[in-house]
């Protein structure tokens, strides 16, 4: 939020919004997740979810994750391989 100039501001991650909407309708369980980043010149970039958003999908029993990397997309991940990835970069 301060980086945009905005401190007083929350600021949710694409991921936990669209698991906090599916939730509404309950359409969220047993699915995947997919989480693509486009620039500006329409090629893919960079999307692995954060931390905090693997355990939002953990949490919501999200059960495969797709995402963008600069090479392409990345399928049938789950979010504890994410997590796992996450914990040995720490």
């Amino acid at each position: 939020a301060e980086k945009v100039g905005q401190p007083q501001k929350i600021f949710l991650h694409a991921e936990v919004v669209a698991l906090l909407r599916a939730s509404l309708h309950k359409v969220y369980t047993s699915h995947t997740l997919t989480v693509k980043r486009i620039d500006r010149n329409e090629t893919y970039t960079d999307a692995m979810p954060c931390p905090i958003c693997v355990e939002a999908a953990i949490f919501f029993g999200i059960k495969k994750i797709n995402y963008s990397t600069k090479q392409g997309m990345v399928y049938g991940k789950t979010p504890q391989e994410i997590k796992a990835y996450h914990q040995s970069r720490e």
